[in-house]
């Protein structure tokens, strides 16, 4: 409930900044962090329960989350699905893409609305402190690799998968929280995937002055 309250204020900031509309997140993260303090304080300090949340737990995760993670799951995948063109035409010319007909504010609204849905799936697992680490690297991994939009969105749902699939289980081994373990993992393929293009790149260069020589 809070991630969606928070995600409607955030679109609700952008649209008052218009010419800033980045600032919208450091202000709700700002006002976040802020009633953490105070939640964390009224708590007598921090439970299993709280430290969980921070930082993750496998343990944390019933069968009713689960069953909540597949049905969030099934809303993001059919609104990708159904509104991939208009997703697509908004991420590369949204003043192009309005005046083509797209209604902007619906389809913000509604993709807001399933990222907040995502990161609150995704608390259990992470930890609230390194959920967006989890949306933002795969993503930033994928990009050096993909040549589409198409693409794009495979290849960050595979980083991800592999990172949390290899972050639990070293997680469970180790006796740690998860949350952590999964950003690593998530971290050390962006620099793999970096380094590999890095080499590419300075070999492909050589190649081409070895034909102009």
């Amino acid at each position: 409930m809070f991630s969606v309250i928070g995600a409607l204020i955030i679109e609700n900031l952008r649209e008052v900044y218009k010419a800033f509309q980045e600032i919208a997140i450091p202000i709700i993260l700002s006002v976040g962090v802020g009633l953490s303090i105070v939640f964390i304080a009224l708590a007598d300090g921090i439970s299993t329960d709280i430290y969980s949340y921070l930082f993750g737990s496998i343990a944390a995760i019933s069968s009713e989350d689960l069953r909540l993670i597949l049905f969030i799951t099934w809303l993001v995948v059919s609104f990708i699905v159904l509104s991939y063109k208009e997703l697509f035409a908004l991420s590369f010319d949204s003043e192009f893409a309005i005046v083509s007909g797209v209604k902007a504010k619906t389809l913000n609204f509604i993709f807001i609305l399933m990222t907040a849905l995502v990161i609150s799936a995704s608390i259990r697992i992470v930890g609230v402190l390194l959920v967006s680490a989890l949306m933002t690297l795969p993503v930033a991994t994928a990009m050096r690799l993909a040549k589409s939009f198409k693409q794009t969105i495979f290849y960050s749902i595979m980083f991800g998968e592999v990172a949390i699939i290899i972050g639990l289980i070293t997680g469970y081994y180790f006796e740690i929280p998860p949350g952590g373990t999964i950003v690593i993992t998530s971290a050390l393929l962006l620099g793999f995937i970096l380094l590999f293009k890095k080499i590419t790149a300075s070999r492909t260069l050589k190649k081409d002055d070895g034909y102009a020589a």
